[in-house]
């Protein structure tokens, strides 16, 4: 075994393929078996075991030990994987204290109240979406089946309920700066942006990044026009008309799951949430200012953001987080402790596969990284493809293969290895290179709202008790609809050097014109005594 030169992960001396176009292979296995397989683990695993048959000569047996030893072995003992995973699985156990104590729903339970009619009752769904920030999945069972009983009281389809909820999940736990996501996405960036040896952080350009996230912005955007304007079209528009000309359902006070501990329990939910992201915020600038001394001064917030150990507050503020939240629901009587502890078990426990797949993203990134792909991506494509279309082709390709995978975390772990590297030499570490990483994470997203075998897509379904396909088929229009402005107002202009700040309001107010001129008003039928 040898060391390769510049780098961290190991090589044969006898290795095949360095720097040339096999390097390619193992990310382009990765792909083809999550599309023909459906099972990105496998499909990771596989891509790992041919980058270290290429490293080992072709030799099988130190090939499938090399998978293990060292490329596994390093991704978890890692210490900046380890405080990821940790922060990642730490957050899942909050989200689990707070579901236990019933803090969760009552967020959901303050919008509830406020709705009193379809218009009103479109809107409390999608803010209680926003509200649940924190975990896509947690989002879409607690929203979609607290505010079922409502929507059906109010008229309202079980299509709409659906696409409210699963188009305000995944977006906004993916632009949160703290959620169940962000240790993933920024994780995968930092691989990315180390394996090219790129001065800038994980977390410092997904934060930079934000701005350019076209579609996950639109969609929300585009989830409160449809619910404002009540105006609907497609499918979508029949599944509403349906529902309001429907028989009566039977009423149910909005206020049933209120008691006497409701405030306790919204108090609860704020504190633990405002631990974790003002403290996440706070520690951050502070440690940046702190690494940058006397330097700070004059730094902008993305140097601050840049100099900052983020792994270390965004563990140190998880830990904050779940203590304050467990105190507190046991000292206020909202749980009993072993309730409250059964939960955060549960919850830690649904993440399991996603650390499993993170993990051996880590690995098959690493010995890619070892192939010295990201030499031969710049250097032949870097020849011919035009920077400007690099964020349109990146989020067509990402969307492509999440929508046949129902995968976004996999669509993210076998993209961003290759992106990043490309990205960061087209674009020199400007607004292009931003735009082709957001774009993965868009893309990704997008695949996954329209995928049938998505997961967002049959827990949004089995919370709201609506037909998988009919849920699909009514939110494909709206997904298609937003997906277009979003390469349009979004990564084409990107591309072209405009602002996203010019793109974002340009592509809002194509938004606005979609409703008006494709939608039309739900009408209720009246029949004379």
């Amino acid at each position: 075994m040898a060391w390769a030169e510049g780098s961290d992960v190991v090589r044969h001396a006898d290795a095949i393929g360095v720097g040339t176009a096999w390097a390619l292979l193992p990310a382009g296995l990765a792909i083809a078996l999550a599309l023909l397989t459906k099972r990105v683990v496998v499909a990771l695993v596989a891509g790992t075991l041919c980058a270290t048959l290429l490293l080992e000569g072709l030799n099988p047996i130190k090939g499938a030990w090399a998978v293990l030893n060292p490329y596994v072995y390093e991704a978890v003992v890692n210490v900046d994987h380890l405080l990821l995973t940790a922060f990642t699985l730490l957050v899942a156990a909050t989200l689990g204290v707070l579901t236990a104590s019933g803090c969760t729903r009552a967020l959901v339970t303050v919008a509830e109240r406020r709705a009193t009619d379809p218009r009103s009752g479109q809107l409390a769904t999608w803010a209680a979406g926003l509200a649940l920030f924190f975990d896509d999945y947690a989002n879409c069972l607690v929203v979609g089946s607290t505010m079922r009983p409502l929507t059906d009281r109010l008229k309202i389809s079980r299509a709409k309920l659906a696409y409210i909820v699963d188009s305000t999940a995944a977006p906004i736990a993916s632009l949160a700066i703290i959620s169940t996501w962000v240790g993933f996405e920024v994780s995968l960036i930092d691989e990315g942006l180390k394996s090219v040896g790129s001065p800038s952080g994980g977390y410092e350009v997904f934060v930079a990044g934000l701005p350019f996230r076209a579609y996950s912005i639109f969609t929300i955007v585009f989830v409160a026009l449809i619910a404002w304007t009540r105006r609907d079209y497609g499918p979508m528009l029949e599944a509403e008309r349906r529902a309001a000309n429907g028989p009566d359902v039977e009423a149910t006070a909005p206020s049933a799951n209120i008691d006497d501990k409701h405030g306790l329990r919204l108090a609860v939910a704020v504190i633990a949430i405002a631990v974790l992201v003002f403290g996440t915020f706070g520690g951050l600038i502070y440690s940046g200012m702190t690494a940058l001394g006397a330097d700070a001064s004059g730094a902008s917030l993305r140097d601050i953001l840049g100099a900052a150990a983020a792994y270390y507050v965004l563990f140190y503020c998880s830990i904050a987080a779940l203590i304050v939240s467990q105190v507190l629901s046991a000292t206020l009587g909202l749980a009993p402790p072993k309730e409250a502890l059964n939960g955060a078990w549960e919850s830690t426990k649904t993440m399991s596969i996603a650390v499993g797949v993170l993990v051996l993203a880590w690995s098959l990134g690493a010995s890619i990284d070892a192939l010295d792909a990201a030499s031969y991506i710049q250097g032949t494509l870097g020849s011919w493809l035009p920077p400007a279309l690099l964020p349109v082709c990146v989020f067509i390709a990402a969307a492509a293969c999440a929508f046949a995978t129902g995968t976004s975390f996999g669509t993210m772990t076998i993209m961003l290895p290759v992106v990043v590297p490309l990205a960061v030499e087209l674009g020199h570490g400007g607004p292009i290179m931003l735009a082709a990483i957001a774009a993965v994470l868009d893309g990704a997203i997008w695949g996954d709202h329209t995928s049938p075998i998505s997961d967002t897509t049959v827990l949004s379904s089995l919370a709201t008790e609506c037909d998988v396909v009919e849920h699909v088929r009514t939110q494909l229009p709206y997904a298609l609809t937003t997906g277009l402005i979003a390469v349009l107002f979004g990564y084409v202009l990107a591309g072209s050097g405009v602002s996203p700040w010019i793109g974002l309001p340009l592509g809002i107010v194509a938004c606005v014109a979609a409703v008006r001129f494709a939608g039309k008003p739900v009408e209720v039928e009246t029949h004379a005594a």
